[in-house]
């Protein structure tokens, strides 16, 4: 199953040429809120497979979570298929300029905010740190 996305922020200008080498690109984390509807995400990037891509990991839309799990088992698959296509819906590379508030967060972070999710407490009972959270990615 494909585990990601099309690149969405360290997109190459001009595109990939076949005669251009792509240049290295790190290991990047990302967080958004949609500028109008109760949606957060969370994602990574890099280059993998000789493209550049966006490894999906966290949807948070209305109190409802998605989280991209680290497994092979059967249900995790299903779970997966199902956030990825969810993902592609709500975040292109055309609307994430347009339509997202977007944050680079540091990766210890957004490993932390990631383990929450897995837990189900990202913005779980204390809602007062759901919106600091989001009002980072405002800044």
């Amino acid at each position: 199953m494909k585990a990601y996305t099309d690149v969405l922020i360290n997109k190459v200008e001009g595109g990939h040429k076949w005669w251009r080498p792509d240049p290295d690109m790190p290991l990047m984390h990302y967080e958004a809120k949609h500028v109008s509807d109760n949606i957060y995400i969370m994602w990574m990037e890099t280059r993998a497979m000789r493209r550049r891509c966006a490894y999906p990991c966290v949807i948070v839309e209305d109190g409802d979570v998605m989280v991209f799990k680290p497994s092979k088992s059967i249900g995790a698959g299903a779970e997966n298929a199902a956030m990825l296509k969810r993902w592609a819906l709500l975040v292109t590379p055309q609307n994430i300029e347009t339509e997202w508030i977007v944050g680079e967060v540091d990766k210890d972070v957004f490993g932390e905010r990631y383990k929450k999710a897995q837990n189900g407490t990202l913005f779980g009972e204390n809602t007062e740190e759901a919106s600091e959270d989001t009002e980072e990615v405002s800044e």
